[in-house]
C-alpha cells in the first residue's frame, strides 16, 4: 500500500519495519544455531558418561588481584561471582568449557569498571592484577 500511495515518510516507515524484521529473522537463526551448538555438546557429554570415558577436560582458574582501595564485584560471563575487598586476592574456578570466558570487575563506586576481559583457550591459572 505504502509503495501506490509513494509517500517518503510511509514508505521509510515501511523500510524501518522490514530491516527490524530481517534483523529479528538473523537474531532467531542465530540463536537457533547457539540451541544446536548446546544440545550437541550435551549429548557428547551424556555420551562419554555413558562409555565410562575419562574426562579431557579440568576446572580453569582465575586469580584476582585487588590492588586497589576498593571493594571489586567480579562478574563472569554476565553472572555474579564474588567479591575482593582491597588488597586481597581471590581465586575462581571456571566450571564452563566454551571459549571465551568474559571477566568484568565493578568497584565500590560503580563508577569505576575494569573490562571485559575475554579469556581465550585451555589455560590452568588466569591471573588478572587490578590497579
Amino acid at each position: 500500500m505504502a509503495k501506490l500511495r509513494k509517500q517518503a515518510a510511509e514508505l521509510r516507515a515501511v523500510s524501518q519495519v522490514a530491516n527490524q524484521v530481517a534483523g529479528e529473522e538473523q537474531l532467531v537463526a542465530n540463536l537457533k544455531d547457539q540451541i544446536a551448538d548446546a544440545e550437541a555438546e550435551a549429548k557428547a557429554d551424556t555420551d562419554a558418561f555413558n562409555k565410562n570415558a575419562e574426562p579431557g577436560w579440568s576446572p580453569r582458574k582465575i586469580v584476582i588481584n585487588n590492588y586497589t582501595p576498593q571493594y571489586l564485584t567480579v562478574f563472569v560471563n554476565g553472572w555474579y561471582r564474588t567479591e575482593i575487598s582491597p588488597g586481597l586476592t581471590q581465586t575462581i574456578v571456571i566450571e564452563h568449557r566454551w571459549n571465551p570466558t568474559v571477566v568484568t570487575v565493578r568497584g565500590d563506586d560503580d563508577i569505576d569498571t575494569w573490562g571485559p576481559r575475554y579469556i581465550w583457550g585451555k589455560f590452568q591459572t588466569y591471573t588478572w592484577n587490578i590497579n
